[in-house]
């Protein structure tokens, strides 16, 4: 985003930042401040020496007194026309200082395409407000894991390909979309519903395009401002309403004998063992990225990963300084591993699929 240039010296030197109303802060991840701007929706995360900027901002201070308050108090020796360009030029375009200059429309996720919002707002609340319970984080993740053995369980010694291919009839196709259609239904107002648990406010349910894929998803941007123990929950609270969708067909399966409940849970849970593959943009990449507190996971790692082929060539320093170091690193090469012998998969036992999957 382009910085406007700065007005004559003693014009910035005089100039009075003021916060926009409503704009508030909260912890984010190791080093990182996020800031919100509630009219716009807008979600920013800072540094802690722009943290402490902001909070000096009362006002009445011009940006010589804020330059030398914030090196008296914080050690930060920021020249003014960086303290200036900072606060009416970056967080001014987010709408967090006020000023003349237009405000940046919010962005959706760039790595989902053409989203249409099928359940707004409100209906969302409606639909989310009797399952809050269900969250209940003391139990949660016994719960989770409970379901998870059950039906890998069943699913293992139950389940015969030979019964589910003889089940597979023109209605029963029906049914499976059907059913597979409420499953992904379930799945994104899990994440609604856990993010109002936890007392943020969730968007719309919609439908878009993850690359070529036709998917749902549920806005719960909000859930940025809570701590990283939260949003885990409502990471996984997708797959935790198909769990819960699939415990009740795997025991109305044990009641009846009737092996169509079954197959109908092996095609829901074979998208939660997907899902929870943390090494695709699904909700098991979420999740361990707010369990190691690092965002943009496979960027930030895809870095060390870089930092640490130099270091082997003897062109840069040692990356590897710390547990979590290694970690990212390795994150990176079981990515790229993953993804190489999908390609090679592919291209070895269904090269036609390239030409016919979009």
């Amino acid at each position: 985003m382009n910085t406007p240039t700065p007005p004559p010296t003693a014009a910035w030197l005089d100039a009075v930042p003021t916060l926009a109303p409503g704009v508030e802060f909260y912890p984010f991840d190791r080093g990182t401040v996020l800031v919100e701007q509630p009219r716009y929706g807008h979600q920013v995360r800072i540094s802690p020496v722009a943290h402490g900027l902001l909070e000096l901002v009362d006002g009445r201070r011009t940006v010589a007194e804020l330059t030398d308050e914030l090196r008296q108090r914080h050690g930060a020796s920021l020249p003014p026309a960086e303290v200036y360009r900072l606060l009416f030029g970056r967080l001014a375009a987010y709408g967090i200082v006020e000023s003349d200059q237009p405000v940046a429309a919010r962005r959706g996720d760039a790595y989902l395409r053409l989203r249409v919002p099928l359940f707004s707002e409100r209906w969302v609340a409606h639909l989310s407000r009797p399952l809050r319970f269900l969250f209940h984080p003391r139990w949660f993740y016994a719960l989770y894991a409970a379901m998870l053995v059950f039906l890998t369980a069943l699913l293992l010694y139950r389940h015969s390909l030979t019964a589910f291919y003889q089940s597979i009839t023109l209605q029963s196709t029906g049914l499976f979309y059907g059913v597979f259609l409420c499953s992904a239904l379930l799945h994104e107002l899990g994440h609604a519903t856990a993010c109002r648990r936890f007392g943020a406010k969730p968007g719309s349910i919609g439908f878009g395009f993850y690359l070529f894929t036709p998917v749902l998803y549920a806005d719960v941007s909000s859930a940025w401002k809570l701590p990283p123990a939260q949003r885990v929950i409502i990471d996984l609270a997708g797959i935790y309403m198909e769990l819960l969708f699939c415990t009740a067909l795997g025991l109305t399966f044990l009641l009846t004998q009737n092996y169509l409940f079954l197959n109908v849970s092996l095609v829901v849970m074979a998208t939660t063992y997907i899902n929870l593959n943390p090494l695709l943009r699904f909700d098991g990449y979420w999740a361990t990225s707010d369990l190691l507190r690092v965002p943009n996971l496979r960027a930030t790692s895809n870095r060390h990963l870089l930092a640490a082929l130099k270091w082997a060539v003897g062109r840069g320093p040692q990356p590897v300084r710390s547990v979590l170091d290694g970690f990212l690193v390795g994150y990176a090469l079981a990515s790229w591993a993953f993804i190489a012998l999908f390609l090679v998969g592919v291209l070895v036992y269904s090269p036609r699929s390239v030409v016919y999957f979009p």
